[in-house]
């Protein structure tokens, strides 16, 4: 615990997805904020 308030935090990623449903905004583990769409279109290319 770092004292931030962490009641009702998403435990799954359907969860995460669900609660976020309608913004494009994620987090990580690390509080590091990451626009959704453009991290699924990054995964969803293929590597060189």
């Amino acid at each position: 615990m770092d004292g931030r308030n962490q009641t009702a935090q998403p435990k799954t990623p359907e969860e995460v997805i669900t609660r976020w449903q309608g913004k494009s905004v994620v987090f990580d583990a690390s509080h590091n904020v990451f626009d959704y769409k453009v991290l699924r279109k990054n995964f969803n290319e293929p590597l060189e």
